[in-house]
């Protein structure tokens, strides 16, 4: 409990009433953490010296002697033997003797080269029996004409495809053109039926004026010329309108044809896929 101030003493302040109730603390220092402040900084500044001593050590490293000889050019003159030698022996193959083995398996016919014959390159040495080869030979030359008869039918099937493709892309284009001639059609037609409300509501005012006006035309109270006035811009009017109906008409058809061929269009399309 805080006492009350004795009589005439000035008010105490927050800070000594709280002084004069709380016991004083000692607050404890914060631990020293050295290893964050100390030892994280000094691996991080080593590393970098090392890095840098990595990157630059051909730069800081002492240089090689090098002992440079200088080259003597001498010119090499040949001679011809006196001496011949000759000696009787034979060759035999080194390491081991090469066997020619036929290019082909199958049954000798005739031998044109016997052991020891002396041969040239290219030159003929036995003939097999060719009974099997032509078999062979026609039955690739069945196969070899299948494959072109197979590569002409795939030809023109890609070709019809292309054709095809190319159809396909025709009459996308045109599916296109066809519904913005359609969205252009119907917009138009909103404008123009705007148009022919306004028109209707403009013709409503000035026959309701014309109306009104007309009495006093005859009574004298208005001059002629508001009348003929009135009477012309009545007719002109009825003339617009007229001819905004006309207009609408015509696009209505023009919307009907536009809506046609979309729908021709998206049908030999719908058809050209399936």
């Amino acid at each position: 409990m805080i006492p009350d101030p004795a009589p005439g003493a000035p008010p105490r302040t927050i800070h000594e009433l709280s002084a004069g109730t709380q016991a004083p603390s000692a607050v404890p220092l914060p631990p020293l953490r050295w290893k964050t402040r100390i030892l994280l900084p000094c691996l991080l500044l080593l590393t970098v010296a090392g890095l840098f001593l990595a990157v630059s050590w051909d730069s800081l490293a002492p240089a090689v002697p090098v002992r440079v000889a200088p080259v003597i050019g001498k010119r090499v003159e040949g001679a011809v033997g006196a001496a011949t030698v000759q000696a009787a022996g034979w060759l035999e193959p080194f390491p081991y003797p090469s066997y020619v083995p036929a290019l082909v398996p199958g049954v000798v016919e005739e031998v044109l080269a016997l052991e020891g014959d002396r041969v040239e390159r290219g030159q003929v040495v036995a003939r097999l029996i060719d009974d099997e080869a032509r078999l062979a030979a026609d039955e690739a030359a069945a196969a070899l004409e299948e494959a072109r008869a197979q590569l002409a039918s795939a030809q023109a099937n890609h070709a019809s495809a292309v054709e095809a493709n190319e159809l396909l892309i025709d009459l996308t284009r045109e599916v296109a053109q066809q519904a913005a001639r359609v969205a252009g059609a119907q917009a138009s037609l909103a404008e123009l039926e705007a148009r022919i409300r306004a028109g209707e509501s403009a013709l409503a005012v000035i026959r309701d004026e014309e109306a009104r006006t007309t009495p006093l035309v005859e009574g004298g109270a208005v001059s002629e010329g508001v009348g003929v006035q009135l009477r012309l811009r009545l007719e002109s009017g009825v003339a617009e309108l007229e001819a905004t109906r006309r207009r609408e008409a015509v696009l209505r058809a023009e919307l009907a044809m536009a809506q046609a061929g979309e729908r021709a269009a998206r049908d030999h399309r719908a058809s050209l896929v399936e």
